[in-house]
Parts: structure tokens; C-alpha cells; sequence
């Protein structure tokens, strides 16, 4: 060794088999420690090419350079310098481990040559015995002939088994994805760029692949320096990150974990570096020096859970680039058990808290797919569906993790994480391609509580190509509103009650007794009223008492459910009357009204099979005094009812009503349930000047109305099946863009688009209606497949016609009045015979009607009654209308 003082340094790299890079071990406050070129004097090893030109690697240059890193790579040396060039390289003696001399190290290991300058001159000077560089050369020189003659490292003779780069990833990416995925690789950290990004040369055999790594999940500040064609870009604590890095990885050997394509270039991947002291991006993010990212967090072997912790400590401790942090959104997360009782979609759950309260809640950080798309439509409902079957009725976990103000028409909404069977089901919609991650912002921390969860859920159902990550489009199921208009409904009904029990879904409960159903089989969907009971009005305000108990209980048993039906009936509304049995035959009304969340409506329940059980629940809650019934008085009760039966008697026994007016019948709703206008002298004046101001106007330049009106409101409307403007009462609203109204001057309904839509001036809405409510009296009319035929034949009779009519009795009051009427032609002179001249005779006598007993003209008139029925029998007898394959009052009896 020279008896000069030898400086200090560390290894940074080494460049190739005989030169290196040393840093000065004295620190710098706010940079790296300066960096020293070092050429190793008097040796030359293999030449060693650039790094993306491997085929100018001379035999041996990769192990000479090998052996060199595994010597000094990391470590503090001692070094003096002996000359330089003229190119400005110094070249020097480095020592390790005290007084170990690296070059002649190399010579005697066969990897290097003393360099054939340093030969020469040792020849000219062999004389002078006061060179030192001559002593060295000559150590050098013995070493070498040694390392020779045992045919060691490049004196072996035999290039075949060096090692060789390659620079060229040329391989097929996805094939070795598949083949080395999630596998340690032993590996060589070649290049820093930045504190996450490196070269890395893969050790396959004598094979080395150089390859681009990102680290997974982590994320540093940039160092773009010295790049052609790109601006230099240095972002705060780049440098200091970069060193971190270097003095723990550059040029070590380490274990790398691909864990997947960070796309780009060709050999480009994202994974794992294992240090000894654990995984580096772990070491990077605990000590500030880069963030936790969303889009590789799914891709870290192992989870994300210790990366996501070191973040949250350097963010609390403010360490570098969380300096300037401060935290945001709630520190404390609301949890609580739920049941879930409805879906609303592929992503938004209705529950019930064990308080009692409904709550709407939004799983967080994912959203359904979308509906507008018809791409994607199909795997919303699946969604949908998948949640139904799995959640409805069932206890689950909910963590709220954020809230979502109101804001582009969407209300607010709290956003959770909600558990089933202690696992996230919105993984599982994931897993199976059912939704999409929301890809939040870097610093947005209103997201799910587990949400490297998600994120690897929906990584994986994208390599595996399912649900909308498929490319295959799902076709949405078509179900066609069988109960609107109401005219679909009474079409249908017959073929539904001849269907017997039916399957059917809930899909919504808008009160305790009225449903909205899927009718798979049918492909249709019906409104559902249950027979034979009336609940308590439900709503936000006004609601009736009850009303919302009765909603409750409803939801909590059907809302959703797959449930069986049976339809008794339909009303003038199209919602069909039936039977609700859910969880193997409970019956739905049976059990709310054992609830006292329901009463018997007598004249729905007295045409029902299973009336006795009806009365038993509902005699049953009042025993128990539940619901409704809480301050039930048997006593009063009793009274009431004897009074009823006093006021029925005195009806049944009161005089035929004898009340002729002259009428038109303006619409014919149904078979037997008529509108008609009665002709007097004001009212057709009325009439006429209601029908002239309507006309003009409706020809005014006056848009329609922006906002649907309410049901019951009064309006001025255009009906597009005679371009007629009415006076109409709304009775429906079919999502908010237009109406179903009913003209209530001539009785005919339609559904009316906003646009065709007014309001009624004050003036015309004063005037009472001149359609009038009216049913045939005594008559049932024919329904089911009789039911057209009925219809014409009634037509027929009083279609355009001026009619007298008897008013045999009423019902209600104002206006909602019916008048029960029996018809004549108003061309029959003198006082008309019942039997021979009224229409409704003639309508039993041509087979399309039967007697209906309860109708109120047939229990204040029983003689007309009995006459009825005489012509039944004649019918009959004939095989007239209905009754030309025989009796079918069994089955008319039922309708």
C-alpha cells in the first residue's frame, strides 16, 4: 500500500470491471453527496457495452463487473489517485477492508489484465527500483501470470457459458405475465430513475433481461433529468427520494415480485423490490418520500394494508411531501346492523335500522353500470338482481364512510361499506363484473373504507374477462305495464285468472295493500291490490293512522320477494284485485290484518273464497285490541252493526224509485259502467260555452305546463284521439312526463303528454261536471271472453242515441255519485214496459248479462229482479251471447 494518506469514500456503482463511482462520505444538509469517477489504475477488464447496446459486451465484461459489485458496491473504501488521462478521468488505487488492493483483487481472479500501457512502461523502468508505479505493475504482473496458468475467469479459454444481456424485451408479454406472475425473481437493480421507477435487469440463468419496473402501489416525486427532447423536471424531494433509493438498491441483488403490465413500452411492468429490511415502496411511503396510488394498489402481492398504514403515520408525523397535509372529511365512521328491505339498484340499498328508520344508503367507491347504455344496460339489472336474491330480508354490517351532498339533481346520500356474512358485497359485484370502481382523486379521501378490496376485485374480473369487462352485450328483460291503460288490464285479466296461482316479484310497495309485481311468465308487470281488506293510507304527509305501519309491514315481508298471486277481479283503474301469499302460503292480508294494520272492506271481502278467514284475523285483532284496534268497543261495535242491519232492512223493503230524465251516454267505460250527460237546457248551454272557450284557448300561443300537476287537480287538456280540448281531472302520473287524465264532460280517458297540458281558467273550472257516473241497474254484465261482445252489444243499444232513463237507485254523494239506471229508447210512447222496452232487458235477453243481486237497484227492487232473472233462463235456453256452449254462471259468479 502507498504511504500516502488515502481518502475516503463509498461505492456507489460500478460502471464496468475496472471503473467505479464513489461518493464523499462527508453529508450535504440539502443535497446528495458528491460523486467521484474512479478508473482502477494499471488494469483493464472486459469491455463493457452500453446499456441498450448489450452485443458490444466483450466475453466476460458482465462477471468482471459481477465481481467487482459484489466486492465494493455499498461499502466505504480508501483510494488515492495515481494519474489521469487527457480526457479528464482519474484513474487510482482502491482498497477495501483496509488494505486490500481491488485491482490486484481482479488480476488474481482472472478478471482483469494488467492493461498493456502500464507493461510497457514497467519494461522501460524494470532498472529503476525507486518507481513505486513500476512495484505495483509488477505485483499486478505476478498476479496475472498466476491467474493464467490456474485458467481462472477470463483466462478459461471457454466463451460459451458467459453471461449475456439483453436489452430488447421481444418476448410475448401476456405469456410471461402468465409464466413468472406473482413468483420472486432474482434480479439486479441496474438504473435509479426515480424513487419508484428502475432498471432491472432480470438473472434468468445466463440470461439477463433488462426490463422497466414501476413500483406497485407506490408513487414518488418525479427526477426527469438529462432526457433528450424533454424539458429537466425535479419535483420537491425528488433527489432526496432518488438517493434514499440508490444507497439501499443501486446495483444490489434483490428478489422482484412482477406483478403486472404498467403498459407503455414493450417490457414494461409494475411490481414488488424486496429490500432485506422489508419491501422498499413500504420503506419509501413510511418515511414521506411517496404516496399510496389507487390504479397499481390492486396489483400489490399481499394487500395494500401496511402500505396504506405507513401513509397514514408519515401523513400525521407531516413527513416531506406531506408537509403542507391537513386532514379532511370525518375521522369517525357511523356503524350500525340494518336489514335490507329494498334494492333500489345495482348499487343503492334501502334498510332498516334497529331503530326502526328507513335509510337509503349507496355502497361506496363503486357505481352500477349504466343504464342509458345498451352496452352495459343488461349487467345493471343483473346487478340488481344479484343484490335482490342475495340481500332482500337478510341482516347486514353498514359502515358510513362518506356523505354526498345534494348536487346535478341528485339528492344527498350517505355512501358505506356494507358487510353480509362478514364480506363486502360490493366485492362481490366486482368479482363478477357488475360494477365499476370509482377512480377517485390522489387526495381524495372520501372513498371506501376498503378500497384496495375493491380495486383488486375489479382488477381481477377484468383479466378474466367477466360481465362488462366481457365485451358481450346482456339483453335487458322487456316487461310490458299490463295495468295501463286500464283498458290492457281488463283485456288481460281473463287469461290471468285462468292462470291460476301465479309467480310473480315484488317490485315495490307504495301501500300496505297495493303492489307493483313482475310477472316473469307473462312478461308483464301488474298493479296489485289486496282483495277483500283496506289499509290505512300511507305517505310523508297527510298519512292516515297507521298507514305507514301498514307500508312497513309490507316491505318488511314482500318488498322484493318472490312471491305466488291469484287475481279475483280488476278494477276501473287497471290495478288487478287478488291474493298475495308469500314464504310458503302466508297470506299477505290474512296477516295484516291480525296486525290491525288493515280492516275487512265488506264488498271486495263478501266475493272472496277465503272470506271467513278474512273476518277470523281481523275478529282476531280486535280481541287482542292491536293496531287500528287499540281502543276497540265491542260494545259500540255491536250497536253499529244492528243500526246497519235496521238502515238495510228499511232499504230492502222501501218503494221502487220512479225517476225518468232524458240522458246521452257520452263514454262507455266498460261492460255496464257508463258516463252520461243529461239533457236539460242550462246544462247543454253550459256545455257548449265550456266546449267554445276551451277552443280558443287552446289556439293561443300558451305553453303547456312545465311541472305535472297533482292527481284530483283540474286542468284544460288536448286529447290526441279527436284533437279536442277538455275540462280533465288527473288521475294518474306516468313519470312526470305526462298524465293520465279523464274528461269530466264526457267521461273518456286518455293519457296526455305535459306539453298538451294547461291550467283551467277559474271561470270554467266552477261549472260542474256534465258526465255523470253510471252503472246498468240489476245487471252484471258478461266479462272474460265474453267481455267484447258485451261491449258492442251495449253500444249497439246506446251509442249517438237521446235515451230516457230511470234512476233505480244511488250511490255516493256529490261528485263521485253513480246513478244505477235503467235505460229506454226515447222513441217508445206511453209509459214503457220493463220487460219489453228497457235496453237492459234487452241486453239479458241477447245472453250478455246476468242478474247481480248485490247491484243496490236489485235489493230496492226485487220484482224487476226476479223478471231479470226469467230472461237469464231464456237465454240459456237459447244458447244466446255467453251461454252458447252452455252454463257458465258458475264461473261469472266468481268473476
Amino acid at each position: 500500500m502507498s504511504s500516502k494518506a488515502l481518502q475516503g469514500g463509498q461505492v456507489k456503482n460500478v460502471i464496468s470491471g475496472d471503473t467505479i463511482v464513489l461518493r464523499s462520505v462527508v453529508a450535504r444538509s440539502t443535497q446528495p453527496p458528491a460523486e467521484k469517477i474512479l478508473g482502477l489504475a494499471f488494469i483493464q477488464a472486459p469491455r463493457l457495452g452500453n446499456i441498450r447496446k448489450p452485443e458490444d459486451d466483450e466475453p466476460y465484461s458482465i462477471e468482471a463487473r459481477d465481481f467487482l459489485r459484489k466486492l465494493l458496491v455499498g461499502k466505504t473504501v480508501g483510494f488515492e489517485k495515481r494519474y489521469s488521462t487527457n480526457s479528464g478521468r482519474d484513474y487510482g488505487r482502491v482498497f477495501v477492508e483496509g488494505k486490500k488492493d481491488v485491482a490486484k483483487l481482479l488480476v488474481e481472479n482472472g478478471w482483469a489484465k494488467v492493461s498493456e500501457q502500464a507493461k510497457n512502461r514497467h519494461n522501460k523502468d524494470a532498472a529503476s527500483e525507486e518507481n513505486s508505479d513500476d512495484q505495483i505493475v509488477s505485483e499486478l504482473i505476478k498476479a496475472e501470470q498466476g491467474a493464467e496458468s490456474a485458467k481462472f475467469g477470463i483466462w478459461k479459454g471457454n466463451n460459451a457459458g458467459c453471461i449475456k444481456r439483453k436489452a430488447e424485451f421481444d418476448q410475448n408479454e401476456t405469456q410471461f405475465l402468465k409464466d413468472v406472475k406473482g413468483k420472486p425473481l432474482e434480479a439486479l437493480i441496474e438504473q435509479i430513475r426515480d424513487s419508484t421507477t428502475y432498471r432491472v435487469y432480470l438473472k434468468i440463468a445466463n440470461n439477463w433481461q433488462l426490463i422497466t419496473l414501476q413500483l406497485s402501489g407506490a408513487k414518488g416525486p418525479i427526477v426527469r433529468q438529462n432526457i433528450p427532447d424533454q424539458p429537466d423536471l425535479v419535483e420537491e424531494f425528488g433527489i432526496e427520494a432518488k438517493d434514499f433509493v440508490e444507497t439501499r438498491l443501486l446495483q444490489r441483488d434483490t428478489l422482484v415480485i412482477i406483478e403486472g403490465s404498467a403498459g407503455g413500452a414493450s417490457g414494461s411492468f409494475v411490481g414488488s423490490v424486496k429490500h432485506p429490511a422489508g419491501n422498499i415502496a413500504e420503506l419509501l411511503v413510511a418515511n414521506g418520500f411517496a404516496r399510496v396510488v389507487d390504479w397499481s394498489a390492486a396489483l400489490v402481492t399481499g394487500g395494500t394494508e401496511k402500505l396504506r398504514s405507513a401513509e397514514r403515520m408519515a401523513k400525521q408525523k407531516k413527513l416531506r411531501i406531506w408537509k403542507d397535509y391537513t386532514a379532511t372529511g370525518s375521522t369517525t365512521a357511523s356503524k350500525f346492523d340494518a336489514t335490507v328491505i329494498r334494492v333500489v339498484n345495482g348499487d343503492t340499498l334501502e334498510v332498516l335500522d334497529q331503530s326502526g328508520k328507513e335509510r337509503e344508503i349507496q355502497f361506496s367507491s363503486i357505481r352500477q353500470p349504466k343504464i342509458s347504455d345498451p352496452q352495459t344496460a343488461g349487467y345493471a339489472e343483473q346487478a340488481k338482481e344479484y343484490l335482490r336474491k342475495r340481500l332482500i330480508g337478510q341482516k347486514v354490517s353498514v359502515k358510513i364512510d362518506y356523505h354526498k351532498p345534494a348536487q346535478d339533481n341528485f339528492r344527498a346520500r350517505d355512501c358505506a361499506t356494507v358487510l353480509f356474512e362478514n364480506k363486502n358485497i360490493a366485492v362481490h359485484l366486482l368479482e363478477r363484473g357488475l360494477a365499476h370502481v370509482i377512480r377517485h382523486k390522489q387526495n381524495d379521501e372520501q372513498r371506501s373504507s376498503d378500497y384496495d378490496s375493491l380495486l383488486i376485485a375489479d382488477h381481477s374480473a377484468t383479466e378474466k374477462s367477466r360481465g362488462v369487462h366481457s365485451g358481450k352485450i346482456v339483453a335487458v328483460s322487456k316487461y310490458v305495464d299490463s295495468s295501463n291503460p286500464p283498458s290492457r288490464a281488463k283485456a288481460i285479466f281473463p287469461h290471468l285468472k285462468r292462470g291460476g296461482r301465479l309467480s310473480a316479484i315484488v317490485e315495490y310497495v307504495s301501500q300496505g295493500s297495493r303492489f307493483k309485481l313482475v310477472v316473469p311468465r307473462e312478461s308483464c308487470k301488474i298493479t296489485l291490490v289486496l282483495g277483500g281488506i283496506k289499509c290505512p293510507r300511507a305517505g310523508a304527509e297527510p298519512s292516515e293512522p297507521f298507514g305507514n305501519e301498514a307500508s312497513l309491514f309490507s316491505k318488511q315481508r314482500v318488498m322484493q320477494r318472490d312471491v305466488e298471486i291469484e287475481v279475483s277481479s280488476v278494477d276501473n283503474t287497471g290495478a288487478f284485485v287478488g291474493t298475495l301469499i308469500y314464504n310458503n302460503n302466508h297470506n299477505l292480508a290474512v296477516e295484516l290484518l291480525q296486525a290491525g294494520l288493515a280492516q275487512i272492506h265488506q264488498y271486495s271481502a263478501n266475493q272472496m273464497a277465503n272470506q271467513n278467514i278474512l273476518f277470523n284475523a281481523e275478529n282476531k285483532a280486535k280481541r287482542e285490541r292491536k293496531g287500528m284496534w287499540v281502543n276497540y268497543d265491542e260494545s259500540k261495535e255491536k250497536e253499529l252493526e244492528a243500526l246497519s242491519q235496521e238502515v238495510q232492512k228499511s232499504q230492502t223493503q222501501a218503494k221502487p224509485n220512479v225517476e225518468f230524465i232524458d240522458v246521452a251516454v257520452s263514454e262507455i267505460v266498460g261492460s255496464g259502467d257508463l258516463y252520461i250527460q243529461i239533457f236539460e237546457q242550462k246544462v247543454i248551454e253550459s256545455l257548449e260555452m265550456i266546449m267554445d272557450e276551451l277552443s280558443i284557448s287552446g289556439k293561443q300561443s300558451q305553453a303547456g305546463v312545465q311541472k305535472a300537476p297533482r292527481v284530483g287537480e283540474l286542468v284544460a287538456a288536448k286529447f290526441s284521439s279527436d284533437n279536442t280540448w277538455y275540462r280533465a281531472r288527473v288521475r294518474k302520473i306516468n313519470a312526470g312526463r305526462e298524465c293520465e287524465l279523464i274528461a269530466i264532460d264526457y267521461g273518456n280517458v286518455e293519457s296526455v303528454p305535459l306539453s298538451q297540458i294547461k291550467p283551467l281558467d277559474s271561470k270554467l273550472a266552477s261549472y260542474p261536471p256534465s258526465a255523470i257516473e253510471a252503472k246498468l241497474a240489476f245487471l252484471k254484465t258478461a266479462s272474460s271472453d265474453y267481455k267484447d261482445e258485451a261491449f258492442n252489444c251495449i253500444r249497439s243499444y246506446v251509442e249517438g242515441k237521446k235515451l230516457v232513463a230511470n234512476v233505480e237507485a244511488r250511490s255516493g254523494s256529490g261528485n263521485s255519485q253513480v246513478l244505477y239506471l235503467t235505460l229506454y229508447d226515447s222513441g217508445v210512447s206511453g209509459k214503457p214496459d220493463f220487460v219489453k222496452d228497457s235496453i237492459n232487458s234487452a241486453i239479458v235477453r241477447a245472453g250478455y248479462a246476468t242478474v247481480d243481486k248485490r247491484n243496490p237497484a236489485s235489493m230496492r227492487n226485487p220484482e224487476c229482479s226476479t223478471k231479470l232473472e226469467e230472461l237469464v233462463n231464456e237465454a240459456k235456453k237459447y244458447r244466446r251471447g255467453m251461454w252458447e256452449y252452455g252454463d257458465v254462471g258458475s264461473d261469472e259468479e266468481r268473476d
